[in-house]
């Protein structure tokens, strides 16, 4: 792409950011290697990024969530025991094209309800040159 073209509004990745006061040590152990640390505040906040980021969001929750669902009870009972659960789109706005869409199906807004995972939505500004 040239100076000179704009940058296509585009998916970036789905971050998985929990919340709580409670240890979020198993989940960081049990995650590991399949996800990427992003950002670990110890007994507050964890970030991940999954390392085998889809297509789309849809995909990529779907890849999260299997993840999620296979856990061990030590990591899910940081999971369930944690005070948010957010599945967290990121979207790299661009000039073009007008409008894009990115559809999360009905059977991955299930699954996320069932895991308590709430889902967000995050446009980043295009970069100025």
């Amino acid at each position: 792409m040239s100076d000179n073209e704009p940058e296509p509004t585009r998916f970036a990745n789905v971050d998985l950011d929990v919340r709580g006061a409670n240890d979020l040590g198993p989940l960081i152990v049990a995650l590991g290697g399949k996800v990427i640390l992003i950002h670990h505040q110890p007994g507050v906040f964890v970030s991940f990024e999954w390392s085998n980021c889809g297509s789309g969001p849809d995909d990529t929750i779907v890849g999260l969530l299997d993840l999620i669902e296979a856990l061990e009870p030590p990591a899910r009972q940081a999971w369930d025991n944690a005070d948010q659960r957010a599945f967290n789109i990121g979207i790299n706005a661009g000039a073009e094209p007008y409008s894009s869409i990115y559809a999360v199906k009905p059977q991955t807004l299930k699954r996320l309800a069932a895991v308590n995972g709430m889902l967000e939505v995050t446009v980043y500004a295009p970069q100025r040159p």
